[in-house]
Order: C-alpha cells, then structure tokens, then sequence
C-alpha cells in the first residue's frame, strides 16, 4: 500500500498554489487603500487566486518559480504601485541581497487618484506575458505583452 501512495505522489503534477499578497515599499497611497482586510484588498486578493488556478489550469504554470524570470518565487506577489501604467505586467524584482521577488506592477492608485484593482483576466494576462510572451507578429498585431 505504501508503494502504490508513493506512485500516486510521483504520477501526481507540480503544486501549483497561488501566492500570498504583500505590500511593497514605502507607497503611503498603496498602503492605506490595499492594507490588509480592507475590501480592496479582499477583492485583489480573490482576483489573484482566480488567475493563478486559471494559469495552472491552462498549464502556464507548474511548481513554484517562473523560470524565465531568474527562478523568481511565485510563493509571494508583491505589490508595486506605477500609477502611469497601462496594463498589470509581473516582473521580477532583484534586492540588494541577489534574491529574486515576484512583483505585481499595477496602478493601483492612479495618477488621477483614481482607485484601480486588476480583474482575474487581467492577472492572468500579466502571467501568460511573463511566462510565455507573445510572438512578434502578435506584439506587432494587437500590442499584446506590450505595456506602456
């Protein structure tokens, strides 16, 4: 019985788990309106794991790093404010230490002061831009993983 377990967890794919939600450096704007619990927050929070299940559903995703981003850790999505911004876009942010974080670069307090949460779509789009990118063609098409 413990042979037929040990070949179901061999047979069975990557975890794919979405991550936790963390703010970001010293954004006074961000902090305030995506603080822990507050609605905002709740809602993001629901839109990133809806997009991280959709990614893995649609194979996009396996384990726990993005490795065409230095191996960056999916385990936590940081928040970065860029209120001039035109799309959701991950990248991979380096610290002082070497160390790679996974960064969710949204306006999530607009240039206008507008308050804006990123839809599941738009999530999973930043992931299938940062894991698969578009081809050329489709860049020059629609201006797919283009962002401004």
């Amino acid at each position: 019985m413990l042979i037929a377990f040990a070949a179901l967890l061999a047979a069975a794919p990557d975890r794919c788990l979405p991550p936790t939600v963390m703010l970001s450096g010293n954004d006074k704007e961000l902090t305030v309106r995506f603080w822990a619990g507050t609605p905002r927050r709740r809602t993001l929070e629901e839109n990133v794991r809806a997009a991280f299940k959709s990614a893995c559903r649609h194979h996009l995703l396996t384990g726990s790093t993005i490795l065409r981003m230095n191996g960056v850790s999916t385990r936590r999505l940081f928040l970065e404010n860029q209120p001039n911004a035109n799309a959701a876009m991950l990248e991979a942010d380096q610290r002082p230490d070497g160390s790679w974080r996974l960064v969710l670069a949204y306006p999530f307090v607009g240039a206008d002061r507008s308050m804006n949460v990123p839809s599941a779509t738009e999530i999973q789009e930043a992931i299938y831009c940062a894991v698969r990118g578009a081809s050329a063609q489709e860049q020059a098409r629609s201006g797919r993983c283009l962002p401004d």
